[in-house]
């Protein structure tokens, strides 16, 4: 292979590779612009093309929302239960 035609082959390398970087550059901006959009008009995006930080802000979201009243009240209940039974075996270890 003569150098002028390494030469050639080198810059069609080249110009496809500039090609594919302006064609992955367009595709990277027009998807920020979309993101930028779905965020103003309060889209959310799917799980799966969420980062970590904007999973662990949706859900942190959530569990701030959650009514933990009733939780609380069965925990004491079931924690009250088990006293009056451990309570109980005490009384009968006792007797």
């Amino acid at each position: 292979m003569s150098l002028e035609e390494q030469m050639r082959l080198k810059e069609l390398r080249m110009q496809e590779e500039q090609a594919k970087h302006e064609k992955d550059k367009a595709e990277y901006e027009r998807k920020k612009q979309e993101d930028f959009e779905d965020m103003l008009s309060g889209k959310t995006k799917k799980r799966d093309e969420m980062n970590l930080q904007e999973l662990f802000k949706d859900l942190y979201s959530q569990a701030k929302q959650v009514n933990t009243k009733e939780y609380i009240n069965s925990a004491k209940s079931s924690v009250n239960s088990f006293s009056s039974l451990l309570e109980r075996r005490r009384q009968k270890a006792a007797d």
